[in-house]
């Protein structure tokens, strides 16, 4: 997979919240950017990272991770010397589709926010957005 593109940065952040979403025991998870950024080099691309690497997508990631708190469906929970830890409470519309989704549903949910993202010009209308979260999560149901 060719992490120059955006949307398959935000495919791949997507399955690592995934995949924290559903082995949530609590009503809130924590993350970082190079924590996501470890897991995907790690899990999905099978590379042992460097330093380097990991900066390099936690970029990437941070931003897109700004644009999900500045739409309030991820929160900044601390800030550290080490960076901001983020953190989705069970009650996001984000959290409630990651729960249910399969990897179509995934691949919607990067589709919809790369469109939004990059091509719409961060265009403020939140609950159209939470609506289109919403359809992708009923197409991509795990359960239906």
């Amino acid at each position: 997979m060719d992490l120059a593109s955006r949307r398959d940065v935000i495919y791949l952040m997507l399955l690592v919240l995934r995949d924290m979403v559903q082995r949530a025991r609590g009503n809130l998870i924590t993350f970082r950017a190079s924590v996501i950024a470890s897991r995907i080099l790690q899990n999905y691309l099978q590379v042992v990272p460097d330093s380097e690497q990991i900066r390099s997508l936690s970029k990437k990631i941070r931003d897109v991770l700004e644009t999900l708190c500045d739409l309030g469906l991820v929160q900044v929970v601390k800030r550290g010397s080490r960076g901001k830890v983020y953190g989705m409470y069970r009650t996001s519309p984000l959290f409630l589709s990651l729960q249910v989704c399969n990897d179509d549903g995934v691949t919607c949910l990067a589709d919809l926010f790369h469109e939004y993202i990059y091509s719409m010009g961060n265009s403020n209308d939140r609950t159209v957005l939470i609506h289109r979260i919403l359809q992708c999560t009923a197409f991509g149901s795990s359960t239906g």
